[in-house]
């Protein structure tokens, strides 16, 4: 009976907070709460940035290769050593094997451009627009290899300068009517070099991932052109992947601030940067120390062994069967209940 008037007084004291609330929210105005939207975005969106390959995928790829005879290497075994070691940061190496071998321009097409990579990342930028000169007569306007040859030649162009980025100036024009927004008509015309442009960036940043003052113009220019015509949240995304290159540039901090000025205006949602443009790791693949490793743990002798966390056996002789220790236990737990039930009502 006790428990029952308590359960009772519980109910009445819930229905009367409640009643009091409905009562209190009738003399106050209705407020609607804001909920954030994602922006649409139809026809262009980010892809994710892919940023090298993990050290496992690397030290598994040069360990198989290296294990193979040389004598009998294919020369798609070659150009897979050349290109891991580029992953590796063994440019040296990789500039080795990629001399021994006659890459077709047109045929091989990827091959020639983590090739040109590998210039870039050796700062031999003329060395790379002359064989994009050499290998196409005639590089097709708005192309992925136009942007390409764009950043190589502007790295070489400022080379000396320090601070260049200071007087505004980009690497990718796109000319474009700064009144005009994207539409079903014209989608083709605006999309076609900001996609090749952003194709040609994805290349580099599969290797470049130190800082770098093109790479992060490049983005910014791409980042305004998407802010004015097409999408404020993919300009979000592209002005901070720019910054992630250079956080030196205080014009990219004041584009976004801009930008997310505007989105939150328009109640869009921020996005995650990190979800187009993931971290790597800070530490550096390094061959030789990994063959290092692998040695010691091969020559180390120390015997490993599994811990024994099981007990020593020991036995008790018991006056009685241990079938019983269960039955018995039941027993004199209900018992004591009892006792306590009856200790309780007197």
């Amino acid at each position: 009976m006790h428990s029952v008037f308590h359960i009772r007084f519980l109910l009445i004291f819930i229905l009367s907070s409640c009643f009091s609330t409905y009562a209190q929210s009738e003399d106050e105005p209705f407020k609607i709460k804001h909920t954030l939207r994602k922006e649409h975005s139809k026809y262009f969106k980010f892809d994710i940035y892919k940023r090298g390959l993990d050290n496992k995928i690397i030290s598994n790829r040069l360990d198989s290769l290296s294990s193979k005879t040389k004598s009998i290497w294919t020369r798609k075994d070659s150009l897979s050593f050349a290109q891991t070691n580029i992953l590796a940061g063994n440019y040296d190496l990789a500039s080795h094997y990629y001399s021994k071998l006659s890459i077709n321009s047109k045929l091989e097409e990827k091959n020639n451009i983590d090739l040109l990579c590998l210039m870039y990342l050796k700062k031999e930028y003329k060395k790379g627009v002359t064989k994009i000169e050499q290998d196409f007569t005639e590089t097709a306007l708005n192309s992925e290899l136009y942007f390409l040859k764009k950043i190589i030649k502007f790295q070489d162009s400022i080379i000396d300068i320090h601070n260049w980025y200071k007087s505004n100036q980009s690497v990718f024009i796109f000319n474009i009517d700064s009144n005009v927004r994207l539409t079903k008509k014209n989608k083709e015309e605006i999309l076609a070099p900001l996609k090749n442009a952003c194709q040609a960036l994805k290349t580099l940043v599969f290797y470049v991932h130190d800082n770098d003052h093109i790479l992060s113009r490049a983005f910014r220019d791409i980042g305004y052109t998407l802010e004015n015509h097409i999408s404020l949240t993919q300009a979000y995304i592209a002005y901070n992947i720019g910054r992630n290159y250079n956080k030196s540039d205080k014009q990219l901090i004041e584009d976004l601030k801009r930008i997310k000025a505007k989105l939150i205006n328009k109640n869009y949602t921020i996005p995650i940067f990190r979800r187009y443009f993931p971290k790597t790791k800070k530490s550096r693949f390094n061959y030789e120390i990994l063959k290092e490793k692998i040695i010691k743990e091969q020559s180390d002798t120390i015997p490993k062994h599994i811990p024994n966390f099981k007990s020593n056996h020991t036995t008790f002789d018991l006056p009685f069967s241990p079938d019983l220790l269960m039955p018995f236990g039941f027993l004199i737990i209900f018992i004591l209940l009892i006792i306590f039930l009856k200790t309780k009502q007197k």
